[in-house]
């Protein structure tokens, strides 16, 4: 799918660069379109290295041992009363247990049932840009 929309890109640009502006006016809208050309091809790019991206096993061995050790200091709190040491050990648990949901879901976020719908791209593809030529 990469080389079709670089294959697309290629096609646009080199119609970019082949335009001669006739005009003042001309010109000025093909110097904006050949700068927002350069904004599309540097968003695209971060776009496909996003793709790719995840942290490291490294961050995930930080996040993991950081939040079973905040678990288990919260055990050596000195709290007389049983109840209310559980449900402060609970409550700090279920809170890690929403942030390390939401690092897991967020850390691919072009991948999996969350992931970022493709249809504005397809949409462009098939209304704005002619794979026809």
């Amino acid at each position: 799918m990469l080389d079709g929309g670089t294959q697309i890109l290629d096609d646009l640009q080199a119609r970019l660069y082949s335009f001669q502006p006739a005009n003042a006016a001309q010109s000025a809208i093909h110097q904006e379109t050949l700068h927002a050309y350069n904004n599309l091809i540097e968003d695209r790019r971060l776009r496909i290295d996003a793709v790719g991206g995840a942290l490291s096993t490294v961050m995930w061995a930080v996040i993991w041992v950081g939040a079973a050790i905040s678990i288990g200091v919260a055990y050596f709190f000195n709290i007389p009363d049983l109840k209310l040491h559980v449900i402060l050990v609970a409550l700090m648990g279920g809170f890690l247990s929403f942030v390390l949901f939401m690092i897991v879901v967020n850390d691919k976020p072009f991948s999996g049932y969350t992931s970022i719908p493709s249809d504005p791209y397809k949409l462009i593809l098939d209304k704005v840009i002619d794979v026809s030529k």
